[in-house]
């Protein structure tokens, strides 16, 4: 498995209006992803609040079953030990969903990353060795879109 998220969720609904404050907790490599969501989530229910507190995987389940948190971002599969200490306080297993498994089956390697460019780039493709020098320390790689083929004003 990948990065999951286990939820137990608390926020009030009154007809179609969500308020209260959303508390995730968990694997930092989450971060920047997670604070888009939130973002998006906040944007579409002004009513809710999103805190962000990314420390670990191991402290992510525990503010489950601890009532510190509602969604546990997990950078690897939880242990039987977790599971069993949620099970312990609410009787039931954790929901758990799948998200970024592009490691999964994997143990002990990072979370997967994609490069995401906006739909209007009219970059067809990437090489991974032009991602590959992208990301790279040395100077040599590709700095613009213009580096990669793009004419005009993406250039």
């Amino acid at each position: 498995m990948g990065l999951a998220a286990l939820t137990v969720l608390r926020l009030q609904a009154a007809g179609d209006v969500l308020t209260g404050t959303l508390r995730c907790a968990g694997d930092p490599a989450m971060a920047g992803i997670a604070a888009a969501w939130a973002k998006g989530f906040e944007a579409l229910h002004p009513g809710v609040h999103v805190e962000l507190h990314l420390t670990g995987s191991d402290t992510g389940i525990a503010g489950l079953y601890t009532g510190k948190a509602d969604i546990a971002f997990m950078g690897r599969s939880p242990m039987p030990i977790e599971i069993q200490a949620f099970e312990w306080v609410f009787r039931y297993k954790p929901l758990q969903v799948d998200i970024l498994t592009g490691s999964a089956g994997q143990a002990g390697r990072s979370p997967a990353l994609a490069v995401i460019v906006r739909r209007d780039n009219p970059l067809a493709a990437i090489s991974l060795p032009q991602l590959a020098r992208l990301f790279a320390a040395a100077p040599a790689g590709p700095r613009t879109w213009g580096d990669l083929g793009l004419k005009g004003t993406w250039a």
